[in-house]
């Protein structure tokens, strides 16, 4: 793909896309990693010591761990659109720059008399 986009604007939006991805990718792992953690010393903690530090230290965990996660998938998800807003510039200027011709369909004459035409 990128070697198609080559010294297009399109490319510069592409890339800013993927990276967006890969970041949001990275923080829903981190989230979960950090959740997992904050559960597992819930589970392990001794339950008569409620306000315990270390007990309010692992809830936080799960919040941050939650946060992190739904901050990744929102990352994702612009970065996909960004993706999107690439080709589709990508796109435009092939479109435009082919001789200033646009793709249309009309009914028109074919060889074999009238008939859709989808002219290119």
């Amino acid at each position: 793909v990128r070697s198609l986009l080559a010294n297009t604007d399109a490319l510069r939006i592409y890339n800013k896309g993927v990276s967006r991805r890969r970041g949001g990718t990275a923080m829903v792992w981190g989230g979960i990693g950090v959740a997992a953690l904050g559960v597992v010393g819930l589970a392990m903690g001794d339950p008569e010591y409620y306000d315990d530090p270390l007990n309010t230290l692992n809830e936080l965990s799960i919040i941050a761990g939650s946060a992190l996660v739904a901050t990744g998938i929102t990352f994702r998800i612009v970065g996909k659109y960004t993706v999107k807003k690439a080709v589709n510039t990508y796109n435009a200027g092939q479109y435009s720059s082919s001789l200033g011709y646009t793709p249309e369909l009309q009914l028109g004459f074919t060889g074999n008399g009238v008939g859709l035409v989808y002219r290119f």
